[in-house]
Parts: structure tokens; sequence; C-alpha cells
């Protein structure tokens, strides 16, 4: 009997648990949808801001800090070392939103996950 009701608490915990996280990550993708200004998945946004390098070797990544402070993950990899040259430069991106996290970057930046088509130095 005591067995039982061991098996069945922890399963009952286990349970509630997941729901918890499924939760919170469709309030965080509710919450980012707004700051975007309601911009529509796959669409092109354009992002004004700069090319950031975090992390220390060999775990860099490159980012995208925009004008309001917030940082974007850039996917695929293959973009950064082109990116990497331009650091410094206020930047005009044209960026399409991705529909989840991807990269290495997207762990950390919680802007969201952008892969850039075209930039523009302003200054």
């Amino acid at each position: 009997m005591k067995f039982l009701v061991f098996v069945m608490f922890f399963i009952a915990i286990h349970a509630s648990l997941f729901s918890v996280g499924r939760k919170e990550q469709a309030d965080n993708l509710q919450i980012v949808e707004s700051e975007r200004g309601g911009a529509e998945r796959g669409g092109a946004v354009q992002v004004v801001g700069r090319v950031q390098i975090y992390g220390s070797e060999p775990h860099t990544f490159v980012g995208i800090v925009d004008t309001d402070s917030n940082e974007y993950a850039i996917y695929p990899a293959t973009q950064e070392e082109a990116l990497r040259k331009l650091q410094g430069h206020l930047l005009a991106f044209t960026v399409i939103f991705m529909d989840e996290p991807r990269g290495y970057g997207a762990t950390f930046l919680n802007g969201g996950t952008v892969t850039v088509l075209t930039w523009e130095i302003i200054r």
C-alpha cells in the first residue's frame, strides 16, 4: 500500500512539472510577439542596432543589440563571420524572425532568433 501511494505521488509531481514549463513558454512567446510590433511570422522586419560579440574563446557568438537594448541571436552561424567585421557600427538590418530559438546564441539571448537578409551601415 505504501509503495502504491509513493508511486502515485511521484506521478502527480512529474505531470505538474511539465505543464508549468509549457505555460511559461507560451507566455514568453506572446510577450516577444508584442515587442516586435505585431510583425507577421516569416515577414521581413527592419531592426536598427549594433553587432555585439558575446562569450569568450572558443565559445563566442554574434548577436544584434537594437536601440531599445533587445538582444537577438543570429541563425545560421555562417552569417556570423561577415557580421563580426561590422562590430562598432550602427546598422539597419533587414531580418526575418524565426518561430523558435535556434543556434548557440539563442540559449543566452532572449529577444528571439533572426536570420539577417541585408544590412546597411548608418554610421
